[in-house]
């Protein structure tokens, strides 16, 4: 995942052929508490999961919230 202008950059010496790679804007907290669907309504959480489950063999899924310190009421709703 590359969230913003630096990762993308950074991401162009990834082989994209080899790796599946997912862009969006950085979800930097003044942003993202601005207008969370902005961001949100990239979907990067459900799209790297729907990648997962359709690689071969299938993946599990990554349960995001998990993973997250506090996630908010909106992150709740939108990915776990």
């Amino acid at each position: 995942m590359l969230w913003g202008g630096y990762a993308k950059k950074k991401g162009k010496g990834i082989n994209k052929k080899k790796h599946k790679v997912f862009e969006s804007p950085h979800p930097s907290p003044l942003a993202f508490n601005r207008n969370p669907e902005a961001w949100l309504s990239t979907k990067q959480f459900t799209r790297a999961n729907e990648f997962l489950a359709a690689a071969d063999p299938p993946a599990d899924p990554i349960d995001w919230c998990s993973i997250m310190k506090r996630p908010t009421t909106s992150q709740k709703k939108s990915f776990c």
